[in-house]
């Protein structure tokens, strides 16, 4: 169902339904294609379902590699899953992307002209990668812990390919972010501290100590350091 509402956004962006307030305020009939089929996650709320379609897909592909494969850890980690899995559709449906407006203007506000460049859609496709599979990573942190079975080859294995997925997806949109800024917004630098970036750099920062931490920390000072990262 996430899939096809997901597709359903996208769809009426590209044919122009303009009686949705987010095609209308992000979109105009002269916007080329493949902004039309990036513009669900350059918008506001429609980035929202974008988020929870990209962990949908994970979240798929990682309950069809475990089948026949169910252990105590991987089951409290689908429910910690699901969890999260629910609050990111309870925040979608909160200010849903589908919205109607009462009339149908003839065409829509059009999108940014700062936005119209080749790395919005890359750049933010990639940041939400890294942020997904920091959500995974948690929930696996957090089912090892409840379980026990932190040091099991099974929960290593599948904590420590999600972290190094967050890591490399976060520092890899942080340097498109960066590109994107000094090449086409002529910011004059690769960085200027606003809000955005800042979101996107204390969670790369956090993930980074993680991994300098020692190996066989016992004070559960990995655990912590991966919450906050979590939490930014």
């Amino acid at each position: 169902l996430i899939v096809v509402s997901y597709v359903m956004l996208t769809l009426a962006f590209v044919r122009d339904s303009f009686s949705l307030w987010e095609v209308y305020t992000y979109s105009s009939s002269s916007l080329s294609l493949p902004y039309k089929l990036g513009d669900p996650w350059i918008g506001s709320t429609g980035s929202m379902l974008f988020v929870l379609f990209i962990f949908t897909l994970v979240y798929l592909v990682y309950r069809l590699k475990g089948r026949g494969k169910e252990s105590e850890f991987r089951i409290t980690t689908y429910k910690i899953l699901n969890v999260f899995f629910i609050f990111l559709l309870f925040l979608t449906a909160l200010r849903s992307p589908f919205a109607l407006q009462s009339v149908t203007p003839p065409d829509g506000v059009g999108l940014n002209p700062l936005l119209q460049t080749f790395w919005v859609l890359v750049h933010p496709p990639v940041v939400f990668l890294g942020y997904v599979f920091v959500f995974f990573a948690f929930a696996m942190a957090l089912g090892g812990m409840i379980t026990g079975e932190s040091g099991k080859e099974e929960a290593r294995s599948s904590l420590k390919h999600s972290l190094y997925a967050a890591w490399l997806f976060l520092a890899l949109g942080i340097a498109l972010g960066g590109w994107w800024s000094y090449e086409v917004l002529g910011w004059g630098g690769y960085w200027a501290w606003d809000p955005i970036e800042t979101a996107s750099l204390l969670p790369w920062l956090a993930l980074t100590a993680y991994f300098h931490l020692p190996a066989r920390s016992t004070d559960m000072a990995k655990e912590f350091t991966l919450m906050i990262t979590f939490i930014m």
